[in-house]
């Protein structure tokens, strides 16, 4: 790296870039990238790279957003309302069926979370 690159990333104002050139404005994935331990050589290896820091942010949104879903369907199955709670149980299910299909978790734990919603739901009612 050049003494102008090395000056950019000592400059907060400056975006933090990595050596394969792509910006990285979030601090999520400024940790990625600190974190990796080798450093690409070829060109693939490179977009490969870039490719693995978006897919690891986005996956790490919707497993946040799951861990909410579940977390209001299990409030809602304590609550009295059978109506309020099948309806945080249905989107929590729906939301883990997504997630399920793009290989965010897998297959297995969605239908066992499901099972395990639709089974406290259906004593409930």
């Amino acid at each position: 790296m050049n003494i102008a690159g090395r000056a950019r990333l000592q400059n907060p104002a400056y975006a933090f870039w990595d050596l394969t050139g792509f910006c990285i404005d979030n601090s999520t994935q400024i940790q990625i990238f600190l974190r990796s331990s080798k450093m690409a050589n070829t060109k693939s290896a490179k977009k490969e790279a870039r490719k693995t820091i978006k897919r690891t942010v986005h996956n790490r949104g919707v497993k946040t957003r799951l861990k909410t879903l579940i977390k209001k369907a299990r409030t809602a199955l304590e609550e009295d309302d059978t109506a309020a709670a099948r309806k945080a149980v249905d989107e929590a299910v729906s939301a883990y069926d997504r997630a399920a299909k793009t290989n965010v978790v897998h297959k297995n734990k969605a239908s066992r979370v499901k099972s395990t919603f639709n089974t406290a739901l259906n004593a409930k009612a």
